[in-house]
């Protein structure tokens, strides 16, 4: 079954203004635009920005864990391995670097480097053994972390590449979501680096992806402008169809993830300077999170004690306590 939820008049009436702790504004840690979020454990993000920096942050305490510095463009992605305790960035600048956070000396590891144009993707599988990245020049590549070698490397023609998950030990850690400026979900096969899935084409560009805990669903955020595509779409990767749209924003939907807190919930951010909570299973939009003058909101991460953490443009990052039975969010802390 498909479903599709447009009401503007329904959302208009769930829309909550934040609820803002006095205490909760720290200086800014970057110094530019920051351009991607993700987790690092409880309580820390690690995020990039155009100030070519990554960062690890404690946004729970306050306080800077680590600060890396290398790149020399803006930083596109972030993620982080926790077995090998690391953390991986891509920028503009082509390269893909990994840095370590544990011990006395919390360096640069080593560069992979491989892309014609700026990287744009990277995931590592759960035994942090491979990493796998994608770029503009429209090319995958799979690496071996310990080695730094490229194992595998595809091209695939307007295959621009816009972001990669790597799917759940618990389902199939063989398979990559792959999605792409021409409009494509793709499922690669980890083994053979071939295509195991191709999705019908959308009509607007897909921005991002995540992944079910069980595999057995995938999200994808999608371009737009004036509320025409600006929307995300849920996909049974068994099915391999569209069973569910999640339509609300007037912008560019610039990532998407199943909510860690509970499973049957989906945030979404936008340029629209707002972030939308969503019942999955419903398609309603449950709360809008708004910050005006934050300019496009970039990226957005949540933990397992109803919190998510949203990168902007022009107001930093925003930690959001969300009180999923009331639908109201409340600014924990701004950094």
């Amino acid at each position: 079954m498909f479903r599709c939820c447009f009401g503007k008049e329904e959302i208009s009436q769930i829309d909550h203004q934040a609820n803002e702790n006095p205490t909760a504004r720290t200086a800014a840690c970057h110094s530019e635009p920051v351009t991607c979020i993700n987790n690092m454990s409880y309580g820390v993000t690690i995020s990039g920005s155009q100030d070519k920096t990554v960062l690890a942050y404690n946004w729970r305490t306050g306080n800077i864990i680590r600060r890396w510095f290398g790149h020399n463009k803006e930083i596109t992605k972030v993620i982080h391995a926790n077995i090998i305790r690391s953390v991986f960035s891509c920028s503009r600048d082509r390269s893909i670097r990994m840095w370590q956070y544990d011990g006395e000396n919390d360096d640069f590891i080593r560069e992979f480097i491989c892309h014609d144009l700026v990287v744009t993707g990277i995931t590592v599988n759960s035994d942090n053994t491979n990493l796998c990245s994608g770029s503009r020049d429209n090319t995958v590549c799979l690496w071996d972390i310990e080695t730094g070698k490229a194992i595998k490397r595809r091209n695939i023609n307007r295959n621009l590449v816009t972001h990669l998950q790597w799917f759940p030990k618990e389902s199939s850690n063989n398979l990559i979501a792959q999605t792409s400026e021409d409009k494509c979900l793709r499922i690669w096969d980890s083994k053979s680096m071939e295509v195991a899935m191709t999705f019908p084409a959308r009509h607007n560009i897909l921005t991002y992806c995540d992944i079910s805990c069980d595999g057995n669903y995938v999200i994808t955020s999608g371009s737009g402008v004036n509320n025409q595509g600006c929307d995300c779409v849920m996909w049974d990767v068994r099915a391999q169809n569209a069973v569910a749209k999640f339509y609300g924003h007037s912008l560019t939907v610039s990532a998407c993830c199943f909510a860690a807190f509970d499973k049957n919930l989906i945030l979404t951010s936008s340029y629209d300077h707002s972030v939308r909570m969503w019942d999955k299973n419903t398609t309603d939009c449950l709360l809008q999170y708004s910050i005006n003058g934050a300019g496009p909101i970039t990226g957005i991460c949540s933990d397992t004690d109803k919190h998510f953490c949203c990168s902007t443009h022009a107001d930093g990052i925003h930690a959001v306590h969300v009180n999923t039975e009331t639908s109201v969010a409340t600014l924990k802390r701004k950094f």
